[in-house]
């Protein structure tokens, strides 16, 4: 079971990598964790292992058609509305780049400004995982697997401190569509 945030980072390093020779291209691993997240759309939020289990259905389950889902349903500010454009959004970002060749650019990962208001630098559900669980959740620690090093703070000589591990009940929608964008646009 889930509780912090340290134990939510540990995990997906763990489904990290377990996928590490995925295939699955960044829009079509959004794209399913969206689809997966319908039947729980009702609910007000999810836990750290409901949350958990979508990002491991984005890189399990078959990918449906590019039409699957009607990316432009919803454009809301909170609920599941909420979560829904955000990720719809980045489906649809991912696509017309995609479709335009600018994937194809070796030098994405130093950034591709996107339709929407956001800059992109992770393209790969991996890198996405890993940095957007580094940024919006912390829980890692100088030493893990996934390779995040601390930076040394100028004005100490004393090694950065590991914070506590911070217990998550859960999350509503809004802040998982915010993990998401923390996702496409944290080194």
């Amino acid at each position: 079971m889930l509780k912090t945030n340290r134990d939510f980072y540990l995990a997906v390093l763990a489904l990290i990598d377990e996928h590490r020779d995925t295939s699955r291209t960044l829009e079509q691993f959004i794209h399913t964790v969206l689809a997966a997240s319908f039947s729980r759309a009702e609910y007000n939020g999810l836990t750290l292992d409901e949350l958990f289990a979508l990002l491991e259905a984005g890189l399990e389950r078959e990918p449906g058609p590019d039409d699957a889902l009607p990316l432009s349903l919803w454009d809301a500010s909170f609920g599941f509305g909420r979560w829904f454009s955000v990720a719809a959004q980045q489906v649809r970002e991912l696509r017309a780049m995609r479709t335009s060749r600018v994937l194809e650019d070796s030098m994405r990962y130093f950034g591709i400004h996107g339709q929407g208001e956001r800059d992109w630098y992770n393209f790969d559900p991996l890198t996405f995982l890993e940095c957007g669980t580094a940024g919006y959740f912390d829980g890692w620690r100088p030493g893990d697997p996934g390779g995040r090093i601390a930076l040394p703070n100028p004005d100490s000589e004393a090694p950065p401190e590991s914070p506590d591990p911070i217990v998550i009940e859960g999350l509503d929608w809004r802040q998982i569509g915010n993990y998401f964008i923390m996702c496409q646009s944290c080194e």
